[in-house]
């Protein structure tokens, strides 16, 4: 308990000094710019209230009147001597100000908020939990101040209070969200073309203060929403990126938004204002191929399945060979394949998946426990070739080998890790090889008129899942023995209507 209360106390401590330390900064900054600005005095007189605010002995800090009197006074200052600024600085609106200057502030914001980030990265891993701890103590600290100061004319949560709305006005608690933009790639990201770049108050709007919660994924949470035009989203708050990956992370985003296909999930925008990335998607109204395949009871018709397979596999082909340039998706399985209101298939999580699963393989990779090394295996074993199981190096033609496992889970209705530790992959190669997969074929379909055309889909597994990745067909070749196969099954069942109307009734 005590080494406990240490480590936060430790954190804490890191913190503090280090916000010391940034404020320190502004105000070397602040008072090198040139007095002509007229915000800039209002926040040099805020940031000296912050850093009294701030100090280490409570005894020194200043009381709840003296801020407001301070923020009045600035409020209310003549600065007429200025270059020609108007008199009052209450008569200039924050539109205006930053119409006059706000770009060379945004600027020097983004600018040390970004060396801020590069030089001290591991005290914002190594101290978030302090720093949520501290949040916590803090809000406790100021509700028991509400609670001495809870006066007429002085509380500072009273509707009658104005210091809370003088610091709004003054754009302080615009801060935290600025430095979010800055970390999660702001700056850089809403240069990309066709991204939307939304506020938080947009994304809270948008999902009623995430009223509506549709799962969690293995790094993400989704929230249904709606855009102001009625068009329904899946806004997705992804877990923290450790910093070596979050350029990583802006770059899957700008990639993303290049690919248009409609068995492609689009993508409308980002939110780099929130504490964790956020992503708004096109909304699936069926969830994810695993939900559908494994986690429910619905009835899958074969024809249903041949669609969900090409249509997948014609996404796959485009991102391969269709798109400006080869792109790998990185993590093809079906929990990255998603349905929407009419069953068509979206693929999804492009790279996105893949770069939280490389930050669990570190993670695993780091532990002595043998346990979460197994763990490891398990997390890609049955949809990675032994190419990737033994250098980590994703191909287009390891992805081949992923579609085929996830074409078998199709036609067999079996999850790729079945009874424990039994691989699907692997199983259906025995049988297959003695026979058919014949025995293997989910039994709901398995009927006579289907079976012609589930040995024609497993031999097209088999193609995919060789173990030499040069003898494994490319995602158009499979793409086009799969319209093959619905092609001569539809003809069959054409000609088997025609016949059967032929025959007159006796």
């Amino acid at each position: 308990m005590v080494k406990k209360l240490r480590k936060r106390a430790l954190c804490i401590s890191l913190n503090q000094n280090r916000t010391i330390k940034v404020v320190e900064s502004w105000m070397n900054r602040l008072e090198q710019a040139p007095e002509r600005h007229t915000e800039l005095v209002q926040v040099r007189v805020c940031t000296k209230i912050g850093i009294e605010c701030m100090d280490l002995d409570p005894k020194k800090r200043p009381v709840t009147q003296h801020i407001i009197d301070r923020l009045d006074k600035t409020a209310s200052a003549d600065y007429s001597g200025q270059n020609g600024i108007c008199s009052s600085l209450v008569e200039l609106q924050p539109s205006l100000l930053k119409e006059q200057s706000g770009e060379n502030i945004g600027k020097l914001a983004d600018e040390s908020l970004i060396k801020d980030i590069n030089e001290h990265p591991e005290t914002e891993d190594h101290c978030q939990q302090g720093q949520e701890n501290a949040d916590q103590w803090s809000l406790r600290e100021a509700q028991d101040t509400e609670q001495q100061v809870n006066r007429p004319g002085t509380s500072i949560f009273g509707s009658k209070s104005s210091f809370l709305e003088k610091l709004k006005n003054l754009n302080i608690f615009s801060r935290k969200a600025r430095r979010n933009f800055v970390r999660n790639g702001g700056p850089h990201l809403q240069n990309v073309r066709g991204l939307t770049i939304f506020t938080k108050a947009e994304i809270k709007k948008i999902t009623k203060n995430n009223s509506e919660f549709l799962g969690t994924g293995r790094f993400c949470k989704a929230y249904k929403g709606t855009l102001p035009d009625n068009t329904m989203v899946a806004v997705k708050t992804f877990i923290t990126l450790s910093n070596s990956l979050r350029r990583e992370f802006e770059m899957i985003i700008e990639f993303h938004k290049e690919l248009i296909h409609k068995n492609i999930l689009k993508l409308y925008g980002c939110c780099p204002e929130m504490d964790v990335p956020t992503l708004v998607f096109e909304f699936a109204a069926n969830g994810s191929l695993e939900s559908i395949v494994h986690g429910s009871k619905q009835k899958l018709p074969l024809d249903l399945r041949i669609d969900i397979a090409i249509g997948s596999a014609e996404g796959l082909r485009y991102m391969h060979s269709y798109a400006n340039y080869p792109m790998r998706h990185g993590d093809v399985r079906p929990n990255n394949i998603f349905l929407d209101d009419k069953l068509t298939p979206k693929i999804g999580n492009f790279g996105l998946s893949r770069l939280y699963s490389l930050q669990d393989e570190m993670r695993l990779q780091a532990s002595e426990s043998s346990d979460t090394r197994n763990q490891l295996m398990l997390l890609n074993m049955g949809y990675m070739d032994r190419k990737f199981m033994q250098d980590g190096h994703v191909t287009l033609k390891s992805e081949v080998y992923s579609f085929g496992a996830i074409l078998l889970e199709l036609i067999t209705r079996r999850k790729n890790i079945f009874d424990e530790n039994r691989i699907l992959v692997d199983e259906y190669r025995k049988v297959y090889e003695r026979k058919s997969g014949r025995a293997m074929f989910d039994k709901e379909i398995a009927t006579e008129d289907n079976i012609f055309a589930l040995e024609e889909i497993g031999k097209v597994v088999i193609e995919c899942l060789k173990e030499d990745s040069k003898e494994r067909p490319d995602m158009t070749e499979v793409t086009e023995l799969l319209v093959m196969i619905r092609r001569e099954r539809r003809l069959v069942k054409a000609r088997n209507k025609v016949i059967t109307t032929s025959v007159p009734s006796v």
